[in-house]
């Protein structure tokens, strides 16, 4: 199994750095969407079958929550309609400019 997760890691992560060239190129929201809906779900499925090692794992759980706040909160980005300089940065959607403090 150990060896299983490791490629579902490696294949989420390689979605990850597609999804993020793709948010440099400035490609439509629809494909930004489709290549988003792929990643997440093999996201989905990896933190799934972690899921029971969370119990046993403390570290483990608090870095599968912080991937699962992070996945939310790019959806949400998503779903809100916020543009892709924001997205890339990580900025949500209804924050005032980033060059405001």
């Amino acid at each position: 199994m150990g060896r299983g997760l490791y490629m579902q890691c490696d294949n989420v992560m390689g979605d990850l750095i597609y999804f993020q060239q793709q948010l440099k190129r400035n490609v439509s929201r629809e494909q930004l969407l489709i290549n988003f809906d792929t990643m997440d779900a093999k996201l989905d499925q990896l933190l799934n079958d972690i899921k029971g090692f969370e119990n046993w794992d403390t570290a483990l759980r608090m870095v599968a929550r912080r991937v699962q706040g992070a996945q939310h909160d790019l959806q949400f980005a998503l779903a809100s309609g916020a543009p892709a300089r924001r997205l890339e940065a990580g900025i949500p959607a209804d924050s005032g400019s980033p060059d405001q403090e």
